[in-house]
């Protein structure tokens, strides 16, 4: 199952290499490729298609433009599939453009409207929306699917496995940006490559074939994206190494144990090392630069500019996501070059320990510190719970719809990690529930 929202300017040429990926293999008596397309060209219309080989076949939808950005039109999705296409295995591919990490999937764009327009009625399906759209589909967990693949930027982090791990097996996803099918089809979802397998090899295991996707990715070191607002690639260029990971969801509870343990503990101790904690954040592998740090940053990115404010230590991008292993991995050693806290070693040990129990497959480049999942740890406090798109005044207040808060996560519920990111930013437990509303609105 495809569930792909590309109602936007940005997937305009995806769709077609997407249909021609996905025919090059096509269906089979033990095989249903079966997918739910939202486009904006050549039509502004939803088409749910059964992928043959070489060719596609129509199925009637209700409706002749749908919002993917409603977790209800994925639930339906998901429903009719089931219903028509009964099988012993399911798996589930979210794929849209403008990954939010655990801040949601599946923006849905009305671009006709204007881009203005457009912003302030777009929609995207939220964690807690995603949430009851599987638990509805799953029978609140007790039909699992076997696998959910974000086909989307920087969503392979601990808050999304976490939220979805009651209702699949197993999840796949990118730590950092990704490219689109037509900018750089080489290094992207490996559609192709992996359904032929899985088409030569129907009885595979949902744990090998999630290993199978992940194998088949090519990871791409200092790739770059030209950013669309410059008028040529000549202006700005921003290097990435991307990545791809699958993670056993049933493990992942034992990492969100860990982590609980860890920040409890890193609370206690915050007034020793808090420049501790902050030169390993400094140091640790991040992700996303290709998310300018205001809707207004994007001046940022011109290489004078950027180099000065690198040298600076001043992120160019929304420096929120790091590596949660890095990061652990980065704390232990300052604190054994300085012969400090043991317990708190032992419980940072035990936060790697859970992840490479979690993260069964990762494809990234050599040398590059991304291990598989990555942690909601903003830079500072204004950049706590500020969202990706639509950056404070005016869109919080005029848009449709309202952004959900890193506390509504059930990580955030679940860990005392939002409580130590409190505690980091030196906000008093007094005022982090007025701080909390104010951050609604700036």
């Amino acid at each position: 199952m495809i569930y792909a929202s590309w109602d936007t300017t940005l997937c305009i040429n995806d769709t077609k290499f997407l249909i021609e990926e996905l025919k090059k293999v096509g269906s089979s008596k033990e095989l249903n490729i079966v997918v739910l397309l939202d486009t904006m060209y050549p039509k502004d219309e939803t088409n749910f298609l059964y992928i043959l080989k070489n060719t596609t076949r129509n199925i009637p939808w209700y409706e002749k433009d749908s919002n993917l950005g409603d977790w209800r039109t994925l639930a339906e999705f998901i429903d009719r599939v089931k219903k028509n296409f009964t099988a012993q295995h399911y798996i589930l591919i979210i794929a849209s453009p403008h990954g939010m990490a655990w801040q949601g999937v599946c923006q849905d764009n009305d671009i006709n409207k204007g881009r203005t327009q457009a912003q302030l009625e777009a929609t995207f399906i939220d964690m807690s929306e995603l949430t009851t759209a599987l638990k509805i589909i799953t029978n609140n967990g007790r039909e699992r699917i076997d696998i959910i693949g974000f086909s989307t930027c920087i969503t392979a982090s601990v808050e999304v496995a976490y939220q979805i791990a009651p209702y699949a097996n197993y999840m796949v996803a990118s730590e950092e940006n990704m490219h689109s099918f037509s900018s750089n089809p080489n290094y992207t979802w490996p559609h192709y490559k992996s359904l032929s397998k899985l088409r030569e090899f129907p009885n595979m295991s949902a744990e090998d074939f999630a290993k199978c996707i992940v194998n088949n990715f090519v990871a791409e070191s200092n790739t770059s994206a030209y950013l669309r607002c410059y008028p040529t690639k000549k202006w700005v260029n921003i290097p990435i190494n991307t990545t791809l990971s699958a993670i056993n969801l049933n493990r992942v509870s034992q990492v969100a144990s860990a982590v609980d343990k860890l920040a409890m503990n890193l609370i206690k101790e915050m007034p020793k090392y808090r420049d501790i904690i902050k030169e390993a954040r400094s140091k640790a592998r991040k992700f996303g630069p290709w998310y300018p740090r205001t809707k207004f940053g994007y001046l940022a990115y011109l290489p004078k500019i950027r180099e000065t404010m690198t040298k600076m230590g001043i992120p160019y991008f929304m420096d929120v996501w790091i590596d949660l292993y890095h990061f652990s991995e980065l704390l232990y050693n300052l604190l054994d070059q300085n012969n400090e806290s043991p317990k708190l070693k032992f419980l940072l040990q035990k936060v790697m320990e859970a992840i490479n129990n979690s993260v069964i497959a990762n494809n990234v480049s050599t040398g590059d510190n991304a291990h598989g999942m990555h942690v909601y740890f903003p830079s500072n406090a204004f950049r706590y719970d500020q969202h990706l798109w639509w950056i404070g005044f005016p869109y919080l207040l005029l848009s449709k719809k309202a952004f959900a808060s890193y506390e509504k996560l059930d990580f955030a519920k679940a860990t005392s990690w939002n409580e130590m990111l409190y505690r980091y930013y030196h906000i008093p437990d007094f005022l982090v529930k007025p701080w909390l509303k104010l951050k609604r609105i700036f």
